[in-house]
C-alpha cells in the first residue's frame, strides 16, 4: 500500500517543483541528488524524515503531501463531496449545533485509525486521518483501503475510496459521522469514549460501524483505535508508509489486545 502513498507524493513534489522554476533547481535548493529526486517523482522512492521537512519548509507545504493531491489540499475543506452530501448548514438545521460546537478532544493534524478489516478475516486496516477544524467545526477526511494485493494505486482511485466526515462531541465521548461518497459510497460512524484515552498509548478506542447502499441489511461494527499522532515529521511518515491492509503484526502492539478481542453484543 505505500506505493500509492508514493505515487500521490510524487505527483505533488513534480507540481510544486514545476511552480517553482525547474525540477533541476529545485533538487539542487533541497540537496537532493538527480537520481533520487527522480525516482521520488516517479513513485519508486521515499524522502528521509529530514529530507521531507525540508520539503515542507521549502514549498511552505505540511506532511498532508504523502496522502493527498495538492489541488486538494489548496482548496477550502467541505463536509463530504457528491450530490447527496449534507451541507454544514444542513446539520444545523438537524438541532446538533451542542454537539457540533462543543470542546472536542480530537487534536487537529495527521493520526492513524486501526480496525479490523470487514471482509478478510485476521487482517487489519491501517489509515491516516486528517482532522482539522473548520467554521469552527472538526472535520475529517481520509480514503479507505484499497483491495489487499494492489500494487499501485493511482489519485482517481484513492478519489474513488476517499472519505470525509465531521467529528461531535457527546456526553460519553466523540461520535465522528463518516460518508464515503466515491464509486463506493458508505456510511459509517466511529464513536471513541472519553474515558478510552489512555495516556500510556496516547490513542482513544472505541467502535466502528458500516452500511453500505448495496448491503443494505448487513451492518458490521468492529472495535477500532485512533492512535494520535504528535505531528513530528518522521512520525507521520511511518504511519503513511503503513497505510492500507495489513496483518496484526503491522499493527502497534500496545493496541492489539484491543482490537482482536471480540465485541461485546
Amino acid at each position: 500500500m505505500a506505493d500509492s502513498v508514493n505515487l500521490v507524493f510524487g505527483r505533488n513534489l513534480r507540481k510544486l517543483c514545476e511552480g517553482r522554476g525547474t525540477i533541476t533547481d529545485a533538487a539542487k535548493a533541497l540537496d537532493i541528488g538527480r537520481i533520487q529526486m527522480t525516482r521520488m517523482l516517479k513513485g519508486e522512492s521515499f524522502p528521509k524524515p529530514h529530507q521531507l521537512q525540508r520539503i515542507c519548509q521549502y514549498f511552505a507545504v505540511d506532511a498532508r503531501i504523502l496522502t493527498e493531491a495538492l489541488h486538494v489540499l489548496r482548496a477550502p475543506m467541505p463536509l463530504v463531496q457528491g450530490p447527496a452530501a449534507p451541507s454544514l448548514a444542513d446539520l444545523s438545521g438537524l438541532g446538533l449545533d451542542p454537539y457540533l460546537a462543543a470542546p472536542n478532544p480530537l487534536p487537529d493534524g495527521v493520526h492513524m485509525l486501526y480496525r479490523p478489516a470487514f471482509t478478510l478475516p485476521g487482517k487489519f486496516v491501517a489509515m491516516p486521518l486528517l482532522v482539522q477544524r473548520k467554521a469552527g467545526k472538526v472535520l475529517v477526511k481520509s480514503h479507505d483501503a484499497p483491495p489487499e494485493g494492489t500494487a499501485r494505486v493511482d489519485a482517481d482511485s484513492l478519489r474513488d475510496r476517499s472519505f470525509r466526515g465531521i467529528a461531535m462531541t457527546t456526553p460519553d465521548g466523540v461520535v465522528v459521522q463518516i460518508f464515503g461518497t466515491g464509486r463506493y459510497p458508505f456510511l459509517a460512524t466511529a464513536h471513541f469514549v472519553s474515558h478510552s484515552y489512555v495516556t500510556a498509548t496516547g490513542a482513544f478506542r472505541g467502535t466502528y460501524e458500516i452500511f453500505r447502499p448495496s448491503q443494505p441489511d448487513e451492518a458490521r461494527r468492529v472495535p477500532v483505535v485512533l492512535s494520535i499522532l504528535r505531528q513530528r515529521t518522521a512520525e507521520v511518515l511511518r504511519a503513511a508508509r503503513q497505510s492500507g491492509i495489513c496483518s496484526v503484526d503491522a499493527i502497534p502492539e500496545r493496541f492489539r489486545p484491543y482490537l482482536v478481542a471480540p465485541l461485546a453484543p
